[in-house]
């Protein structure tokens, strides 16, 4: 997903700022809207983390906000929707759909989209891997989302091993 980022990336939440320090590192974002809830995080990474060292952190803004309600003033070239405990929270789609509906961005990649991917191919009787473009695609226009990597064979050999992890087979079982 921070390589998907691109241009003014709009990031919600500020998680553990791992997503947010390599996305600001990258010559190819200009721009990077921070939008997290509580303030306390924000104090906690200028603390913890050396937060105003990182490279590219003028090219930061933050916003205070909920990520459900957040309306950028300037157009977004990449959404990234981190706000989940979490990495396959049900509602993460739903909510994802709601903040690009605000956002507008040109792609948009949520961190746990790849469970979601998952789930909707065993709900499709899929049972072979790794999935296909068309099968992405499909997907891809079935929610809405102009979703990251969708002419990228690679990506979808990434879902394949996710699929065969103990964390995916703990909690969704065999693929």
């Amino acid at each position: 997903h921070i390589a998907a980022a691109t241009g003014h990336t709009v990031i919600m939440g500020a998680g553990m700022g791992v997503a947010l320090y390599n996305i600001l590192a990258k010559p190819s974002v200009t721009k990077v809207t921070l939008v997290e809830i509580e303030p306390k995080v924000i104090e906690l990474l200028k603390q913890a983390a050396q937060f105003e060292q990182w490279i590219g952190i003028d090219k930061l803004t933050i916003e205070i906000s909920n990520a459900l309600d957040f309306k950028p003033s300037e157009p977004v070239d990449h959404l990234f929707p981190d706000i989940w405990v979490t990495v396959d929270e049900p509602q993460a789609l739903t909510e994802t759909q709601g903040m690009q509906h605000n956002i507008r961005a040109k792609t948009v990649g949520w961190w746990g989209q790849e469970f979601h991917f998952l789930a909707w191919l065993k709900a499709q009787n899929v049972t072979v891997l790794p999935p296909t473009l068309a099968q992405y695609q499909r997907w891809t226009n079935e929610i809405g989302l102009p979703l990251i990597e969708p002419d990228n064979p690679a990506y979808l050999a990434c879902m394949a091993q996710l699929a065969q992890t103990a964390y995916y087979r703990t909690f969704h079982g065999e693929f």
